[in-house]
């Protein structure tokens, strides 16, 4: 399912920041922005290794935030007696 928001962490523009080659900095940001939107994972192969290291690092967050997301809309926090906090 396509999200049309995510939360991006200043960990991850750490990570990003100190990769020198600017194309393999673009294609880290290329990577997490496009699976914490689509899901789809980016073939690790083909990024280059400091883009595939920035992207394997933010991946536990993405993952977890999503999960958070879907539990939010289908009712599971609200069933397992906690109610998300709005801000």
């Amino acid at each position: 399912m396509d999200r049309e928001q995510f939360t991006f962490y200043a960990s991850f523009f750490r990570a990003v920041s100190r990769i020198r080659n600017k194309a393999a900095r673009c294609d880290a940001y290329d990577a997490i922005c496009a699976y914490a939107l689509t899901g789809i994972l980016p073939d690790l192969d083909k990024l280059p290794d400091s883009a595939a290291i920035a992207f394997e690092l933010s991946k536990p967050n993405l993952d977890a935030s999503r999960r958070k997301s879907e539990a939010g809309k289908s009712g599971e926090a609200k069933a397992n007696g906690k109610q998300a906090e709005s801000k």
